[in-house]
Order: structure tokens, then sequence, then C-alpha cells
């Protein structure tokens, strides 16, 4: 019985050691040069990976999405600082944009630093010139992102 609940603990602590936690980060691609951030610019437009100013509509919060049980299975929200979730369709090839739909992704650790955000189980986010995409997952720079805390930044507000 003691090693069950030893089990249990390490594997908690693994999780917290390795999984993405929820919070406001830049987005960069592994592909490019690290000053070439995810930014929503224009609404209804893709959003693209532009230089880093370190303004709002470069920030993205990663929200844990419970299930309706309460439960959270890893699953993340990704919404931009100035409005609007991060949403890349369900389709290959999909060009991913800023609007209201909640898309859940699943943000998977592949370095230091460098994840993979997948879209359910056959897709993930991939940069093709400036754009991001829909594509095959695939274990390429292409399909990996760094993802850089923004400490202090936060999305919401802090109520006295």
């Amino acid at each position: 019985m003691k090693n069950f609940f030893a089990l249990g603990a390490l594997a908690a602590l693994c999780q917290t050691a390795f999984g993405l936690e929820e919070g406001t980060y830049k987005i960069a691609s592994a592909s490019l040069e690290a000053n070439r951030v995810l930014s929503y610019e224009v609404p209804s437009s893709p959003v693209i990976l532009s230089p880093s100013f370190g303004i709002p509509s470069q920030t993205w919060a990663f929200e844990s999405d419970p299930n309706e049980d309460g439960t959270d299975e890893g699953g993340f929200l990704i919404h931009s600082a100035v409005g609007g979730y991060l949403n890349c369709g369900g389709s290959l090839g999909n060009s991913c944009k800023v609007g209201d739909k909640r898309e859940v992704y699943t943000v998977e650790l592949v370095g230091d630093n460098t994840y993979q955000i997948l879209a359910g189980t056959r897709y993930s986010l991939s940069v093709s010139g400036d754009f991001v995409q829909l594509a095959a997952h695939d274990t390429s720079p292409e399909h990996q992102f760094v993802l850089t805390p923004t400490k202090g930044k936060s999305l919401y507000p802090t109520i006295p």
C-alpha cells in the first residue's frame, strides 16, 4: 500500500516538474530566430511570427481546460492578451487565427523549454514561413515551439 501512494506522489511530482504550467508566455518557433514570436495583429487574419517587441499582442495565456467533472487531462486553452482564443480549426493546412471558439491543445515537452503544441491526436502546430498552421504530426523543428514565461504580466486583473 505504501508503494502505491509513493508512486502516486511521484507521478504528481513529475507532472509538475515536466509539464507546462498555467501562465502567460511568449511563443517562438524552434526553427526561426529567437526574437520572432507569435503575434496577433489583425482580427480575422492569421497569427504570424514577427519580431518581439514585448507588446500585449505577443503574450499568450495557457489556461488549463478541466473536463466537465472537474478533472484536468493536461489540455490548455490558449488565448491572446488582447482577447480571443487561438483557433486553428481541425483540418490539415488550416492557418491559426484568433477567435471566439475555445479549442483545446495538448502541450508536450520535447526539450529545454521546447514544446510541441498538439491539436487533437493527428495534428500539431507547425511553422510555414511566418505563419502557424495545422500539419501532420512531426518532430522536426518547424513543429517545436519555445515557450518563455512573461513573469509579472498576468492577463487577469488583481482585485484587492
